[in-house]
């Protein structure tokens, strides 16, 4: 999952619903040195249509275990920071069903997960990750 304050609005077809979440996707080239990073900013570009900034960062904000008690699946977390636009926008998959994507501040964010309008675990824990590293403090 890649931080980068923008949200896509995806359908999730398991749960019926369309929900505001953190750009996410699964590593596809493992031989890639750095493949979280290498992942987190494709995905960005992918289904944000945003880019590191240049001279900007990207961030790793560690990894969690989605279901420990049945599953080794996990996910890693990056913050990138400060995006731009992508030349030619998002490219998302065409099994995706991306119908909204923009920039939210983190004081909005806070509020749309008090309020339980976001309520993916990617995000709520790249959130709750962030809190606890002190990185929401040096957001504009």
């Amino acid at each position: 999952a890649v931080v980068a304050f923008t949200l896509v609005r995806q359908e999730r077809v398991p749960f019926r619903a369309t929900v505001w979440d953190f750009p996410a996707g699964q590593i596809d080239d493992t031989a890639e040195p750095d493949v979280i990073r290498a992942t987190g900013l494709r995905e960005l570009t992918e289904e944000a249509g945003y880019e590191l900034a240049p001279g900007g960062e990207v961030i790793s904000l560690g990894h969690f275990f989605s279901s420990s008690g049945f599953t080794d699946e996990h996910s890693h977390l990056v913050l990138v920071r400060p995006v731009v636009p992508a030349a030619g926008g998002a490219k998302p998959d065409a099994a995706e069903s991306i119908t909204d994507c923009r920039a939210f501040s983190a004081q909005e964010i806070r509020a749309m997960i008090a309020s339980g309008e976001i309520c993916d675990a990617n995000t709520l824990c790249a959130f709750a990750r962030m809190v606890a590293m002190g990185l929401l403090e040096k957001q504009a």
